[in-house]
């Protein structure tokens, strides 16, 4: 399953786009997310958490988000 770890504007380590996670599930993927970019103050260092079906809904596949794509897949 890919999951799409999205970014905001300020304070994450991409500005907006998104980082593909293939895992099984939504823990392995966080392991694997966290393995990359380690928590900050407890959280995740993203904005959102998406599975593919969810993601399309956004348009960001195709629009981009704050004018980036995917910045790397992690496998």
């Amino acid at each position: 399953m890919k999951y799409y770890y999205t970014f905001g504007y300020y304070g994450q380590p991409h500005h907006g786009g998104w980082v593909e996670v293939i895992a099984k599930t939504r823990d392995e993927a966080n392991e694997k997310f966290i393995n990359n970019y380690p928590l900050r103050d407890g959280f995740l260092p993203c904005a959102f958490v998406y599975i593919k079906k969810e993601f399309i809904k956004t348009k960001m596949l195709r629009n981009g988000n704050y004018g980036y794509k995917c910045h790397r897949v992690i496998e």
